[in-house]
């Protein structure tokens, strides 16, 4: 059985003729390492084909990873866009704050002036005075 079901139709093993009437020892140990042979290669195939859906398989993962990485990159770089706005925001608050209490103290130092200068006109007409009212 085990012959006739290894036997093709043609007559043939692989590349080598075997009648179903001569099935000696000879025929039998070429048969079989025929089918052992074959057996291996199956084998081989079989494994390659494992390989190659393992590599489709990584391939799809790390594509979807590179996806997933560039995804969260853009959210990232938006966000640190945002950020960097709002930071720009603040310290333009912060600088015009600054502005502002340095405007104020010069108005009040201009005040300050404005009185000193007011008191130096009253003590120069005063002196004025004092001076042309003694001369006169």
């Amino acid at each position: 059985m085990l012959f006739q079901s290894d036997y093709s139709e043609s007559g043939r093993l692989g590349t080598h003729p075997i009648p179903p009437q001569e099935m000696t020892e000879e025929n039998f140990l070429r048969l079989h390492s025929e089918f052992e042979r074959q057996a291996k290669e199956l084998f081989l195939l079989r494994k390659t084909v494992e390989e190659m859906e393992y590599c489709m398989t990584c391939v799809s993962l790390l594509s979807n990873r590179d996806e997933s990485i560039k995804k969260l990159l853009e959210m990232l770089q938006s966000k640190g866009l945002s950020s960097r706005a709002a930071e720009e925001d603040h310290e333009r608050t912060r600088r015009l704050a600054d502005a502002e209490m340095t405007i104020h103290q010069l108005e009040g130092l201009l005040e300050q002036k404005d009185k000193e200068m007011l008191q130096l006109r009253e003590v120069c007409v005063i002196c004025t005075g004092w001076i042309f009212g003694n001369v006169l």
